[in-house]
């Protein structure tokens, strides 16, 4: 009876073996299939075809990973699909949304692309890369143009993301999590809350200002619910503000501030528009000119 179960004993520790090194050979094997040919620094080519990033991504020939360390940002990864370099113009703000795992088929793997918005278990977040067209110069920008980052064939480049959540009483993003980005519109189709997220790619804002700003344009908080919410602590210490009253001012001042310029721009295109309907209504002839002046 000893000899038998010391059979099985042995039977079953060599399954186990052999089953963990199909598994870890299958692992590996995989890893080695999807690791990525990553570039951190990539000069400009001329000659690239330049095309739009979410315009790319639909048309299969970028992918993008946005690998988040935490509220604040992480990496933003796009990869060159194709067998020729590319230039992709970024947009001047994006959001970064979860991907949420559809399952299905065999063994319960994903299926099709996924599904993302905001209705992840996680918050989504806004941002963007900073271009080079604002960093520590100061002041509310939002004005510049997006920025061309030239990637080889089959390449990966990474950039910094710069970011803040938008979603309050949802998790933090983490880098465990799979988030992709899209366009702002897809989440939010307030004008001030677009411009402020161009000043958080442009890291022209202070990371907490930002975020008091963000949670009351996406999440509709009030400044007093910003002003109430506390850190707890452990080991009976006293809870703490998340937000200093200098931050809470210096956040009401910028969405005064973006909330005006946002309305400027209105009116300066309305005006515009008006002026160019003036200027195309056609001039009389000159007999017409000369009968009015009679």
């Amino acid at each position: 009876m000893s000899k038998l179960s010391g059979h099985w004993t042995f039977s079953l520790v060599a399954l186990f073996a052999a089953t963990s090194m199909v598994v870890a050979g299958t692992e590996a094997f995989a890893a080695g299939k999807n690791k990525l040919d990553i570039v951190k620094n990539s000069e400009y080519d001329p000659n690239a075809e330049q095309v739009e990033l979410f315009n790319a991504m639909e048309d299969g020939k970028v992918e993008s990973k946005l690998v988040l360390k935490d509220s604040k940002g992480g990496r933003l990864l796009v990869t060159n699909n194709t067998q020729q370099p590319l230039s992709v113009s970024m947009p001047k703000a994006m959001v970064g949304v979860q991907v949420l795992k559809q399952l299905g088929g065999l063994g319960g793997q994903s299926g099709g692309q996924g599904g993302f918005g905001s209705g992840g278990q996680a918050q989504s977040t806004g941002g963007g890369i900073n271009g080079g067209t604002g960093g520590n110069t100061g002041g509310l920008g939002g004005n510049s143009g997006g920025s061309l980052f030239s990637i080889p064939a089959s390449k990966t480049l990474s950039l910094d993301f710069n970011s803040v959540c938008l979603e309050h009483g949802k998790a933090e993003p983490a880098s465990r999590m799979e988030y992709t980005v899209a366009p702002v519109a897809t989440f939010s189709e307030d004008p001030v809350l677009e411009r402020l997220l161009v000043n958080v790619a442009e890291q022209r804002i202070d990371n907490h200002v930002a975020q008091a700003a963000a949670w009351h344009l996406a999440s509709e908080m009030s400044w007093g619910d910003l002003a109430a919410k506390s850190v707890k602590h452990l080991g009976g210490l006293p809870a703490t503000s998340y937000f200093s009253r200098a931050q809470l001012s210096k956040a009401q001042q910028a969405v005064s501030v973006l909330t005006f310029r946002v309305q400027q721009e209105a009116e300066e295109n309305k005006n515009n528009s008006e002026s160019e309907e003036v200027s195309e209504t056609p001039e009389p002839a000159p007999a017409d000119r000369v009968s009015l002046a009679r």
